[in-house]
């Protein structure tokens, strides 16, 4: 027999019959799900506001304080991370394995392609390199790069990224760095207007500025310049934070010395002024500078903006004429309210503070033809970055040597300088140095010092032996 679940049909209005024992638990479940299948419904007509709303992307805040170049510190985050992120900087050009070819932190306006280099270590393939470029708070750009395979402990791994159009300079700029979908930093640069060359507005090589402005600029120096100093400033239309600057002197095509802006990079305060965009570059000689042909070369993210070019020559005074010499702390002024208050030849300088130490030497004697080194001071107040003081050594009627003072980034105090005596030999004389003290080009003080050599004392002739010797 055949089983089927058709049940056999019932008279319209016919009174149910009696129920079997399973019914009571058929109809108990069959409500309960009806009651589940109605519940449902009523969750899925509800009122809309009752409905979960969607979580907001978060937008980015902005660039952070990071400048590059950057190197990051390897914390306990980044222990977990399947690579180590050893330096960040910007390029814009890069070889075939990625490495920049020249690292900067300023980008032309119309530059058309750049790059985000990134020096990995430990890095376990496959990893997801993004880049987001923001002018302002306007995403720009997007790069993206996976690494499959591993190429040593070390590798660089650049991000590219081609503008169609000029940047804005009066927008801020930076790039958000993301590994495996993970926020790594954010890193700022800046956009420079037009040609390299046109950031610098003015520049000059002097002997040093006062009141911002420089001392004796020009194109010839004489050997006995204490410092040379190259002033710049650069261009209003342009803001110089982030710019990497530095001078290279030359003498002919020979490197002399290379270095970058007195008291640091350039960053300009809210409103800037002339002098908030000026710097300095001062070089110092050992002695003092050779004559010959220089130039000073400037250089911008590493690449040459100008030239300076000048000349050093040889400086000839005429023989000082002796004048009176004057003891004392007897102040003597020039013209330009310099004042020299005392001069002290001593055998040594105080260590911590420079100043004249022992004896003030107006006599030495030596061993015939010893050579002795003493310090000659002078004590000098009111001085200006303009004003040149000398002193000329004159022995007998012969000049022999000039020293040149620094006091081109000096006020006041002792300023020294070391000079050598010769003592005679037995068949000299006395010797009698004379030290002229030239302050702007005047004789202002004369301070002699006598030097003598030792002498041996006369040795007795033996008298005649009145004792017979065997010979006699």
């Amino acid at each position: 027999m055949a089983h089927t679940n058709a049940r056999p049909a019932r008279a319209s209005g016919a009174c149910p019959g009696p129920a079997r024992a399973g019914a009571p638990v058929a109809w108990g479940l069959l409500l309960l799900l009806v009651a589940g299948l109605l519940a449902s419904c009523a969750e899925s007509t509800g009122d809309a506001s009752t409905l979960p709303t969607a979580t907001p992307a978060a937008v980015p805040a902005g660039p952070g304080p990071t400048h590059l170049p950057f190197a990051a510190a390897l914390t306990a985050e980044a222990r977990e991370t399947p690579y180590l992120i050893e330096r960040v900087t910007l390029a814009t050009n890069v070889d075939a394995d990625g490495v920049p070819l020249d690292e900067v932190t300023v980008i032309p306006s119309d530059s058309r392609l750049m790059f985000l280099s990134v020096l990995v270590t430990g890095l376990r393939p496959p990893v997801l390199f993004r880049a987001f470029w923001y002018e302002g708070e306007q995403i720009i750009g997007q790069s993206e790069v996976t690494v499959e395979e591993s190429s040593g402990p070390a590798r660089w791994v650049s991000l590219g990224f081609q503008t169609t159009a000029d940047l804005d300079p009066g927008q801020p700029h930076f790039v958000e760095l993301r590994i495996n979908n993970r926020l790594v930093d954010s890193y700022t640069f800046r956009v420079g207007t037009g040609e390299l060359a046109d950031v610098i507005a003015e520049a000059a090589v002097s002997l040093g500025t006062r009141d911002g402005e420089p001392v004796e600029a020009g194109q010839l120096f004489d050997i006995f310049a204490p410092q040379l100093v190259a002033v710049v400033r650069v261009s209003r239309n342009v803001d110089p934070t982030g710019m990497i600057f530095n001078a290279l002197m030359y003498r002919g095509e020979t490197l002399i010395e290379q270095r970058g802006p007195d008291g640091g990079p350039l960053e300009l305060p809210p409103e800037p002024d002339l002098l908030d965009r000026q710097m300095t570059f001062t070089f110092l000689p050992d002695t003092s500078f050779p004559e010959g042909d220089y130039h000073i070369t400037i250089l911008l993210n590493g690449t040459e903006v100008l030239t300076l070019p000048f000349t050093v020559i040889p400086f000839q005074r005429p023989t000082a004429t002796e004048v009176a010499a004057t003891a004392g702390p007897a102040a003597t002024s020039v013209s330009s309210g310099i004042s020299l208050l005392e001069i002290r030849l001593t055998e040594g300088l105080n260590e911590e503070t420079g100043n004249p130490s022992g004896n003030t030497l107006t006599s030495w004697v030596g061993k015939p033809n010893e050579q002795r080194e003493f310090w000659l001071s002078l004590q000098l107040a009111d001085v200006r970055i303009d004003d040149v003081v000398e002193v000329d050594v004159v022995l007998g009627d012969r000049h022999i040597n000039r020293h040149r003072y620094p006091v081109a980034a000096f006020e006041q105090g002792w300023l020294s300088t070391p000079v050598n005596f010769w003592a005679p030999d037995l068949d000299e004389s006395v010797k009698n140095y004379r030290f002229l003290v030239f302050i702007n080009g005047v004789q202002i003080r004369t301070y002699t010092v006598e030097v003598d050599g030792e002498r041996p004392e006369p040795t007795a002739t033996p008298e005649p032996s009145v004792t017979p010797t065997p010979d006699d």
